[in-house]
């Protein structure tokens, strides 16, 4: 994963409309699925610093997130998983 996001992807190239509507259409739901998704890319990359403390991230948390759902790559399923977990 960290080869596909080497480009940096700034939230101006961001298609929120596309995002939402590749969950459903309900940004309550896109707001809902991109912050679980943001709070754990942004643990991974907590554990993968503590190897490579120097590392440099493409772009925040939270903008690979949106880009994640915007491309198909994350979906409904974990909007599903996060109502299971509770």
């Amino acid at each position: 994963m960290e080869n596909e996001l080497e480009t940096v992807i700034t939230s101006e190239s961001l298609d929120v409309e596309q995002a939402s509507q590749n969950i459903g259409g309900s940004r309550f739901d896109l707001i809902l699925i991109a912050s679980h998704r943001a709070r754990d890319i942004a643990n991974s990359r907590k554990i993968a610093e503590r190897g490579n403390p120097d590392k440099k991230w493409p772009c925040r948390p939270t903008t690979e997130a949106l880009h994640e759902i915007e491309i198909g790559k994350v979906g409904r399923e974990l909007l599903e998983q996060i109502a299971k977990e509770k």
